[in-house]
């Protein structure tokens, strides 16, 4: 048996032919002593409130290597986070005898040395390939699995759907002085698509206060009809607050000659710089 089981009972079976172990709902009838240690290799055990053996399975991280998550057309990798959670719940899970159910996912464990088992999932209930028709229910949402396996597509699609923006801050320069040479109200998808995505970038990149100074005509003057300019630009400059403030200033000092203090766009700086510095 694979080293990542754990067999916890130490309660004393005899061994002649005859004997008969019986659980909450199950018989099994021990013919040899062989077959009476291959259900003990199989099986682990705990007593329960009435003192008869029911089954546990007993997962041990340190043997483990991978597990992954089986959905119904695609499979998924765990993290070290969710695997941790996993055992936690498998470890600790109840045991609920006999239960018929459609099985819409399973987990494969992978141990170190390469053994492998299968776990059959049935809403937040389990069966494993070693423990018969043996069933437990985890302390889960009856829809956990579901939604792991939905957000991994739909995480897969919004991958897929990223263009491939090497320098996020040539492409938003290129964008907005494109839009500001021609002053028009619209913008392609396209670019759209790579705005939206060249200032998400750089929400968790490092960034100079040149760059700031971009993302902040951007908020001025990129007017397009249905693109959330100010939403984007300003995840960008509260992600770097205490460079967007000088930013800001900065750019309040170096007024264009074409910019009043008493109209928009510029006259809203100053009401931008009160929000970086006191953030709700």
């Amino acid at each position: 048996m694979p080293s990542q089981y754990k067999i916890i009972s130490n309660k004393h079976i005899p061994s002649n032919n005859k004997t008969r172990i019986k659980t909450n709902q199950y018989q099994f009838n021990m013919k040899s002593p062989l077959l009476l240690f291959l259900v003990f290799l199989s099986l682990d055990s705990c007593i329960n409130i009435e003192g008869a053996e029911t089954p546990r399975l007993k997962l041990n991280q340190t043997e483990i290597n991978r597990v992954t998550l089986n959905c119904l057309d695609k499979t998924i990798d765990l993290n070290q986070t969710d695997i941790t959670f996993l055992i936690k719940k498998i470890n600790s899970a109840k045991y609920v005898g006999h239960y018929k159910g459609i099985v819409k996912n399973s987990l494969t464990i992978y141990s170190n040395n390469q053994d492998s088992s299968n776990i059959r999932l049935v809403d937040n209930k389990f069966k494993w390939d070693k423990g018969a028709s043996h069933t437990f229910q985890l302390d889960l949402k009856e829809n956990y699995f579901k939604d792991l396996c939905n957000k991994a597509v739909d995480n897969e699609a919004e991958t897929e759907g990223k263009l491939n923006i090497e320098n996020p801050v040539r492409t938003i320069a290129r964008i907005f002085n494109t839009y500001n040479e021609y002053q028009e109200s619209t913008d392609s998808a396209e670019n759209l698509d790579s705005l939206q995505q060249s200032l998400k970038i750089l929400e968790t990149s490092k960034v100079s206060q040149s760059d700031l100074t971009l993302i902040i005509n951007v908020w001025m003057y990129y007017t397009v009809t249905d693109f959330s300019t100010v939403k984007y630009t300003k995840r960008v400059l509260f992600a770097h607050r205490d460079q967007s403030i000088k930013a800001v200033e900065q750019r309040i000092a170096n007024r264009e000659k074409w910019e009043t203090e008493t109209v928009a766009p510029y006259s809203d700086l100053s009401m931008l710089l009160e929000e970086l510095k006191n953030p709700e």
